[in-house]
C-alpha cells in the first residue's frame, strides 16, 4: 500500500495527497480516504501506463501515407520483439497536429507494442506517421474541362448564328437599294430593269 507524502496535519474537505510512483509501478489505481465518520468508497479506477519499457515499434502506411479522395489506406505498427498487442493513437486531442488548407487534411498517427500479460508497460513511441489526405483532382478538372468545351461550342454556334443572321440582313438590304436604283418608269409604272 502506498503512503501519502507531504502530509503532516489530518486531511480537511478538499484537501489532496501526492504519492510516489516509480516507472515499474504500472497499473490500475484507485483511492480511498479515512474521515470521522469511517473509509470513502473506492474512487473509478485510474490506469497508468508506463511506456519506454520496451524498443519501439516502426509505424507504416500501405500502400502510401498520401490518401486520394475515396481511397483506402492501411496502417501497420510492427516490432521486432514480437509485441502481442498494439495500440494506435492519433494526436491531435490535445496538440495541434490538425492541419487543414485548401489542398489536404493532415493527420498524425503514433502506436506503441505491449505484452497481453503486462497489458500497462508499453513500448517507447513509434516515429510520427503524417497522413495526408489530398483530393483527387484529374476527375474534377475531366469534367471541368468537358463542360468549358460544351460551353465554347454552344458560344461558337450562337456566334455563326449571329454571323449569318447579320449577312442575311445586310445582303437584303443591298438587294433593296440596287432594286430602288434600277427602276425606271413605263407608262406611269415603275418596272424593274
Amino acid at each position: 500500500m502506498r503512503t501519502c507524502i507531504d502530509r503532516q496535519k489530518p486531511l480537511e474537505p478538499g484537501d489532496r495527497a501526492k504519492f510516489i510512483i516509480k516507472k515499474s509501478s504500472a497499473g490500475k489505481y484507485s483511492c480511498t480516504y479515512l474521515s470521522h465518520t469511517g473509509w470513502s468508497e473506492r474512487s473509478d479506477p485510474l490506469e497508468l501506463v508506463v511506456t519506454g519499457i520496451h524498443e519501439k515499434p516502426s509505424l507504416s502506411a500501405l500502400p502510401s501515407p498520401v490518401v486520394t479522395s475515396g481511397g483506402n489506406v492501411t496502417l501497420q505498427c510492427g516490432s521486432k520483439q514480437r509485441f502481442d498487442r498494439f495500440t494506435l493513437t492519433k494526436e491531435g486531442e490535445h496538440r495541434l497536429s490538425w492541419i487543414m488548407d485548401s489542398e489536404y487534411l493532415r493527420w498524425t498517427f503514433t502506436c506503441y507494442g505491449f505484452y497481453k500479460k503486462s497489458p500497462q508497460q508499453w513500448s517507447d513511441l513509434s516515429d510520427l506517421l503524417d497522413l495526408q489526405f489530398s483530393e483527387d483532382y484529374a476527375v474534377e478538372n475531366l469534367i471541368r474541362m468537358g463542360v468549358a468545351g460544351f460551353l465554347l461550342l454552344v458560344l461558337g454556334v450562337v456566334l455563326v448564328q449571329a454571323q449569318n443572321s447579320q449577312n442575311s440582313t445586310h445582303n437584303e438590304a443591298r438587294r433593296g437599294k440596287l432594286q430602288e436604283q434600277c427602276t425606271i418608269e413605263r407608262g406611269g409604272a415603275q418596272e424593274p430593269i
